[in-house]
């Protein structure tokens, strides 16, 4: 009999929306064969439960070592998440397989925080924890990117302006970041969270788009000055 606590555990520096927590008391008053057909609803469209709700569903079920709800529970999520995976992968720059390739090692990733019980924040905010699990995987894969390059073209005449440095954005522009992306065009968007949060260069990120360096740096310039950014566009 899986186990059903009298009230939610709490979250380690972070906080349930009340409508997660209904979520869940309702789920704890099921019974087991209840639970799982649930799962199974969920999966064939039927019943619809949130991403944090699911999360901890799938970390109850990997910690009661329950193998049947954890498959259904997982894959339940996964299909859940999908389309936010996704979203957030282009919105990074991402398209096609490496869309989907950086969808499918977010959910390893989450996979690997609920057993090593580092899963807590995914209950709070599923949408954070993912984007800032597909922005890490971006950057680990950023010097591979650039070793192929560097094996596979050649050298070429640099632009001016890629000598303009990579600048770390400050707090209140980070803050400004993540509250002003709707305000800019995709093109803008995007190039702004790759010089701003995946520390790409604008060689690169010109190279990524097919346009030329001057192209990305009047798009960072532009989009810098409608958000309220300092820099971005500092002149070469």
């Amino acid at each position: 009999m899986a186990e059903r606590p009298h009230s939610l555990p709490p979250l380690s520096g972070a906080v349930r929306r009340p409508e997660v927590e209904e979520e869940l008391g309702l789920w704890y008053a099921l019974d087991d064969a209840q639970r799982l057909e649930t799962l199974r609803e969920a999966l064939a469209g039927r019943r619809e439960f949130s991403i944090e709700a699911l999360a901890h569903i799938n970390r109850r079920a990997l910690a009661s070592g329950d193998r049947c709800a954890f498959d259904l529970a997982f894959e339940a999520l996964s299909k859940r998440a999908a389309p936010l995976l996704l979203w957030q992968a282009g919105r990074l720059g991402l398209d096609g397989d490496e869309r989907r390739e950086t969808a499918h090692e977010v959910l390893i990733h989450f996979w690997e925080a609920i057993r090593d019980d580092k899963a807590d924040f995914a209950e709070s905010n599923f949408g954070v924890f993912a984007l800032r699990a597909a922005i890490s995987l971006c950057r680990k894969k950023k010097p591979r990117r650039q070793a192929f390059k560097r094996e596979t073209k050649p050298a070429e005449k640099a632009d001016p302006l890629e000598s303009i440095p990579v600048r770390e954005p400050s707090p209140e522009e980070l803050a400004l970041l993540n509250h002003g992306l709707d305000k800019l065009s995709a093109k803008q968007r995007e190039v702004i969270i790759q010089y701003y949060l995946l520390g790409m260069t604008q060689q690169e990120i010109a190279e990524h788009h097919g346009v030329t360096v001057r192209t990305v740096y009047n798009r960072l310039k532009t989009a810098s000055a409608a958000m309220g950014l300092s820099g971005g566009g500092d002149a070469p």
